[in-house]
């Protein structure tokens, strides 16, 4: 959260509108960031030893707790900006659930194996 919440407000301010929704591909940039930031955080949270079942569903927890406060503040975000939340708008919060959730996974595991006893 701490990575990612300023990357994503920054990527949702950049010369007043969201840089997805600019002429370039500037939005990858902080996508990435975030990417690296959902795995890094299911990285840390399974920084003991577990069997790498508990690592993956420790990941995961993490990974959804932060994909959901992340969709709600944007919720909370756009109804204070008076936005509508279109069709596309919530496929690509699915989306981001489902990668968030994935890489946080994928993290646990990777933090799993870094650990020092890891089974």
């Amino acid at each position: 959260m701490v990575i990612a919440v300023p990357t994503l407000a920054v990527e949702e301010t950049w010369h007043g509108r969201p840089l997805i929704d600019q002429p370039h591909h500037l939005w990858i940039v902080p996508a990435v960031i975030v990417s690296a930031a959902f795995v890094s955080g299911g990285a840390l949270a399974t920084r003991r030893p577990l069997r790498w079942q508990g690592a993956v569903v420790q990941g995961g927890a993490v990974g959804g707790l932060a994909v959901g406060i992340l969709i709600v503040v944007d919720v909370v975000r756009r109804a204070q900006l008076h936005a509508p939340i279109y069709p596309d708008v919530a496929h690509l919060w699915e989306g981001a659930a489902v990668g968030g959730v994935l890489l946080a996974m994928i993290g646990g595991e990777l933090g799993r194996q870094r650990s020092p006893g890891s089974t």
